[in-house]
Protein backbone atom coordinates (compact mmCIF):
# COMPACT_ATOMS: atom_id res chain seq x y z
CA UNK A 1 0.00 0.00 0.00
CA UNK A 2 1.09 3.32 -0.91
CA UNK A 3 0.67 7.00 0.63
CA UNK A 4 1.50 10.31 -0.41
CA UNK A 5 1.55 13.85 1.04
CA UNK A 6 0.66 15.36 -2.00
CA UNK A 7 -3.10 14.94 -2.84
CA UNK A 8 -3.22 15.13 -6.17
CA UNK A 9 -4.51 12.23 -7.76
CA UNK A 10 -3.87 9.99 -4.45
CA UNK A 11 -6.46 8.66 -2.52
CA UNK A 12 -4.25 7.97 0.32
CA UNK A 13 -2.76 10.52 1.32
CA UNK A 14 0.01 11.19 4.40
CA UNK A 15 1.66 13.25 6.10
CA UNK A 16 5.34 13.86 7.08
CA UNK A 17 6.53 15.61 9.98
CA UNK A 18 10.94 15.38 12.04
CA UNK A 19 10.97 16.45 14.90
CA UNK A 20 14.52 17.47 17.05
CA UNK A 21 14.80 17.51 20.34
CA UNK A 22 12.74 19.74 22.13
CA UNK A 23 9.63 19.21 19.88
CA UNK A 24 11.14 22.03 17.65
CA UNK A 25 9.61 21.29 14.11
CA UNK A 26 12.29 20.51 11.46
CA UNK A 27 11.19 18.50 8.65
CA UNK A 28 7.22 19.11 7.43
CA UNK A 29 5.63 17.62 3.79
CA UNK A 30 1.75 18.40 4.35
CA UNK A 31 -0.56 17.69 2.17
CA UNK A 32 -1.36 21.10 1.60
CA UNK A 33 1.56 22.76 0.64
CA UNK A 34 2.13 22.68 -2.75
CA UNK A 35 5.78 21.99 -2.66
CA UNK A 36 6.37 19.04 -0.83
CA UNK A 37 5.51 15.47 -2.21
CA UNK A 38 6.75 12.61 0.29
CA UNK A 39 5.99 8.69 -1.05
CA UNK A 40 5.04 6.29 1.72
CA UNK A 41 4.82 2.59 1.26
CA UNK A 42 3.70 0.26 3.73
CA UNK A 43 6.22 -3.35 3.28
CA UNK A 44 4.10 -5.01 6.12
CA UNK A 45 1.25 -4.96 8.29
CA UNK A 46 0.69 -6.97 11.11
CA UNK A 47 -2.45 -6.69 12.89
CA UNK A 48 -1.99 -9.38 15.40
CA UNK A 49 1.06 -7.27 16.91
CA UNK A 50 -0.60 -3.80 15.50
CA UNK A 51 2.14 -3.10 13.32
CA UNK A 52 2.95 -1.39 10.37
CA UNK A 53 6.37 -0.92 8.80
CA UNK A 54 7.72 0.84 5.80
CA UNK A 55 9.90 2.87 3.96
CA UNK A 56 9.99 6.87 2.67
CA UNK A 57 11.13 9.09 0.49
CA UNK A 58 10.66 12.23 -1.69
CA UNK A 59 10.62 16.13 -0.92
CA UNK A 60 10.20 17.51 2.63
CA UNK A 61 10.07 21.34 3.54
CA UNK A 62 12.99 22.68 5.66
CA UNK A 63 10.76 24.49 8.23
CA UNK A 64 13.36 26.70 9.14
CA UNK A 65 14.63 28.32 5.57
CA UNK A 66 11.38 27.55 4.49
CA UNK A 67 13.26 25.70 1.23
CA UNK A 68 12.28 21.99 -0.11
CA UNK A 69 14.94 19.53 0.67
CA UNK A 70 15.22 15.70 -0.52
CA UNK A 71 14.64 12.87 1.95
CA UNK A 72 15.60 9.29 0.56
CA UNK A 73 16.13 5.61 2.26
CA UNK A 74 13.85 6.68 5.28
CA UNK A 75 12.51 3.72 7.20
CA UNK A 76 9.62 3.70 10.16
CA UNK A 77 8.24 1.52 12.49
CA UNK A 78 4.48 2.07 14.00
CA UNK A 79 2.98 0.02 17.32
CA UNK A 80 -0.59 1.04 17.35
CA UNK A 81 -3.67 0.47 20.02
Amino acid sequence: EQYNSHPTGSTNIGAFSFYELGSVLKFSSDPYNGITNMIFNITTHNTATKTIIGTFSGTALDVASNTPVSISNGAFTVVYQ
